[in-house]
């Protein structure tokens, strides 16, 4: 601005006046709107369960999965002055495990499994979930039951 003051200063004004501008209609040109509307949702969280197995289908995965779950029984993390739960020390299929192929139908969260309608997922059995339930909610209730989120 400074560079061009002199230039600044020297500027006649509007083209045209208030008067004039005011008076003449403002040329608008209406386009058709022609893009297909949309409908906005939150994010939709859809997760398909499967049915934990001690079974991983080969020798050496059934033994790898008992092997870590000894180790973390019977290692430091589940001795005094630490504890871990009863399902833990009975069964590592709460620790970790292998999938079977069929789907979970278990209710999970207190929602049952429904098939997917379309998409690449039709027909798979999932259970849908709002995303902001699961990462913004502390807990959630569904039936009168409370559920850690």
């Amino acid at each position: 601005y400074y560079k061009r003051w002199e230039r600044m200063q020297r500027r006649p004004g509007p083209a045209k006046t208030d008067e004039a501008r005011l008076a003449q209609p403002l040329e608008y040109h209406r386009k058709a709107f022609t893009l297909p509307g949309f409908l906005l949702a939150p994010p939709l969280f859809l997760q398909a369960r499967k049915e934990r197995t001690l079974d991983c289908g080969s020798t050496f995965g059934s033994l790898s999965l008992t092997s870590t779950w000894k180790q973390l029984v019977e290692g430091e993390t589940c001795q005094e002055p630490f504890k871990c739960g009863d399902d833990l020390l009975q069964s590592p299929i709460s620790f970790i495990a292998c999938s079977q192929d069929r789907t979970n139908s278990q209710p999970w969260m207190g929602r049952q499994a429904t098939e997917v309608p379309f998409g690449k997922l039709k027909g798979l059995k999932t259970y849908p979930e709002f995303l902001s339930a699961i990462t913004d909610a502390t807990f959630l209730i569904r039936n009168g039951e409370v559920f850690d989120a």
